[in-house]
């Protein structure tokens, strides 16, 4: 099997993965249409290399793939930071959670020996 086959396939399987994902609710709209688009742009890559070799010379890069590279890794790092922003404000609201619990327990046991 040639390397463009395989992956196309593995883009087409990361797709058909991450509609199951979203069929089963574990993975929020958002997010998915994220990773769609990279399995799209990975299948559109992998069908068709010569895009790569277009986005090189647009771009002046002598080595396109290296572009594909530098470009992955960029936008994998933005992805991680917007994730660390999420969890940073689930932590946030859930430890604000926990203090209203705790000050409604704290009410009600006043409220109780009343």
């Amino acid at each position: 099997m040639s390397y463009p086959m395989s992956a196309a396939i593995v883009g087409i399987a990361l797709a058909a993965f991450i509609l199951l994902l979203l069929r089963r609710d574990q993975l929020y709209l958002r997010d998915a249409m994220f990773w769609l688009c990279t399995a799209v742009i990975s299948v559109a890559f992998s069908l068709v290399p010569q895009l790569v070799d277009w986005l090189g010379v647009v771009a002046g890069v002598a080595y396109p793939p290296a572009l594909i590279l530098a470009l992955v890794s960029c936008v994998l790092t933005v992805k991680s930071l917007l994730a660390d922003i999420a969890l940073t404000e689930l932590r946030r609201e859930v430890r604000r959670l926990n203090q209203r619990v705790a000050l409604i327990d704290a009410q009600s046991q006043v409220d109780a020996e009343r």
